[in-house]
């Protein structure tokens, strides 16, 4: 395949990464499946795709995980939490790396400019590194006991855009009843269905006209929120996020509200409590939050105008997930006795007990966990083990590193030049934006042409002016990954490409003015 050859010259240039690779590809021959794998067009596939992971995202999460180390062992940071689902691939390579570097330390460590600096590290002190935690949390389960807080935000969290969206998403945020959701509407006057497609300018509207009865349309949300919010602060505290211990929470990032969102539950029941994050990439980070909390590997709010074009947030959530279904709420548990109680494990936490499968004793919470499961689970139980087999590979070879990032070489042709290959592997992933997982779609929606050409920015920008003005326009089918949408699509594909560049380029542009 062409694009491996790409991808090994772009490890080449950092020896550790390459090294890495090499070492897998040579541990992969010993495995019976891949010796003698037949001609099945399904093996061949699979294979290939363990192949194309170990080239491409294997390393970029295992740099990034490095990164993660490297800066908390130097900021003096005692507990790292990474947040689920995004952030299981990064903490399983953290724990394998964390393993290797407790003998003698991280060599390099990579900014967001893609160069490189040293992380002091005292050989053989293993104290220095943070304790590494795996917290059950989701945008849902948070931000609901955060709105019995205050009616700060409450309308911002439910009134978001995205793909497909209707009323009855928006309502769904706020985990609001049918009747509740009848009471809701009428209060601010929507008749049509809940379940019409909202254009962007129409959410925003709405949104203005909930903003006129914030104080009325609180009283319904709150409801469910109280419920909610002493659960949730118990599983908080029962992971140790409430001591002294200056902590962090890693995640993929893009716009740093669910660091926001855990802060505010632990301010709200010990005023003071601070916490930072690390994340992949970030967009923005909240107006009311410290900035320099908040801390990007791959791209900040402020620049990296390329990385972002050459970029789709939603294809590395797809990819960089946990096989697990999304955290619900939480729940405190009890035998019949009203004793504390223990129960077979049942999702990845800290407090299993290897040999037994069961948790201590003293675990009280449990975050209920969606029985649905995730949308990629066996794309992601396959590729687990493989990033694992990466970061080893990698720990026991880190005397190599030059500190030169491959992560933007590997990510920017992945992304915005896929081949139809890649296209169609990753492009089949299914992706929800919202934050319940109820309308799943194709990360790279297969669009008509017609439909690729509505997303361009002039026609786009056309039909956005003339529903403003309430005049009938076509629905705008939006794509998690337009590039792959493109490839897909198969017609004008360099053309489309460039428009899509064009049109993202614009929007980078315009945000930093």
């Amino acid at each position: 395949m062409d694009r491996l050859v790409y991808y090994k010259k772009a490890l080449e240039k950092n020896p550790a990464y390459n090294r890495a690779i090499e070492k897998c590809m040579e541990e992969l021959v010993t495995i019976p499946s891949f010796a003698n794998i037949n001609g099945d067009p399904a093996s061949v596939r699979k294979v290939g795709s363990i192949i194309h992971y170990l080239h491409t995202w294997a390393p970029v999460l295992t740099e990034f995980a490095a990164w993660v180390l490297g800066d908390a062992r130097e900021k003096k940071v005692k507990k790292l939490y990474f947040l689920s689902r995004d952030a299981w691939p990064v903490y399983r390579a953290a724990l394998e790396l964390k393993e290797a570097f407790d003998d003698g330390g991280i060599k390099s460590r990579h900014d967001t400019n893609g160069k490189s600096g040293e992380a002091s590290a005292a050989s053989g002190d293993k104290n220095n590194y943070p304790e590494l935690k795996y917290l059950r949390v989701s945008r849902y389960a948070l931000r609901i006991p955060e709105m019995a807080i205050d009616n700060s935000h409450f309308l911002d969290m439910m009134f978001l855009s995205g793909i497909d969206v209707t009323m009855r998403k928006i309502l769904q945020r706020g985990a609001l009843s049918e009747e509740e959701m009848k009471e809701f509407v009428g209060i601010i006057g929507f008749t049509d269905s809940l379940d019409r497609l909202l254009k962007r300018p129409e959410i925003m509207q709405w949104k203005a006209e909930a903003e006129a009865h914030k104080d009325l349309l609180w009283t319904i949300v709150q409801k469910h929120a109280r419920k909610r919010l002493p659960d949730t602060i118990g599983y908080l505290r029962q992971e140790g996020m409430l001591s002294e211990d200056n902590m962090a929470v890693v995640d993929s990032g893009w716009v740093g509200t669910t660091q926001r969102s855990i802060k505010k539950l632990l301010n709200y029941e010990k005023p003071g409590t601070k916490l930072s994050g690390y994340y992949f990439g970030l967009y923005e980070v909240p107006k009311d939050m410290d900035q320099d909390s908040y801390k990007s590997f791959y791209f900040g709010p402020k620049g990296h105008i390329r990385r972002k074009v050459y970029f789709s947030n939603c294809l590395f959530e797809a990819v960089s997930s946990e096989a697990s279904g999304m955290t619900l709420g939480y729940r405190k548990i009890k035998d019949e006795a009203g004793e504390r109680t223990e129960y077979k494990l049942t999702d990845s936490t800290n407090h299993e007990n290897k040999k037994t499968g069961r948790r201590d004793k003293t675990q009280e919470y449990k975050a209920d966990i969606a029985e649905y499961g995730s949308l990629n689970s066996e794309y992601l139980e396959t590729m687990a083990p493989f990033l694992e087999m990466y970061a080893k590979a990698y720990a026991r070879n880190r005397e190599l590193d030059n500190g030169i990032s491959v992560s933007e070489d590997i990510l920017s042709k992945l992304m915005a030049a896929p081949d139809k290959w890649e296209a169609e592997l990753y492009g089949k992933l299914e992706f929800c934006d919202d934050v319940l997982e109820g309308d799943a779609q194709d990360i790279a929606a297969k669009l008509p042409y017609k439909d690729i050409c509505n997303l361009r920015l002039f026609r786009k920008t056309v039909i956005w002016l003339l529903s403003k003005l309430h005049f009938r326009t076509p629905d705008i089918h939006e794509s998690g990954w337009i590039y792959g949408s493109i490839v897909r699509c198969g017609k004008h594909v360099r053309w489309s490409l460039m428009q899509a560049r064009i049109y993202n380029y614009l929007m980078y542009i315009r945000k930093t003015l």
